[in-house]
């Protein structure tokens, strides 16, 4: 049994539907850059870390 929806309102929810995932994929696309931009900032830490130590020895 499917249940009769008017054609405005499907449409109109499908439209809302495709606005959030878009906002979605945005979001998740900023917070993969945000986590690479991190992960080069900690292996440039890390590296400056371990070349001054064997710097002063």
């Amino acid at each position: 049994m499917s249940s009769h929806v008017p054609r405005g309102v499907r449409a109109t929810r499908a439209s809302s539907e495709r606005e959030e995932l878009a906002a979605l994929r945005r979001e998740n696309r900023r917070l993969r850059e945000d986590v690479d931009i991190l992960k080069r900032a900690a292996a440039r830490r890390f590296l400056a870390s371990t070349s001054n130590r064997w710097l002063i020895t």
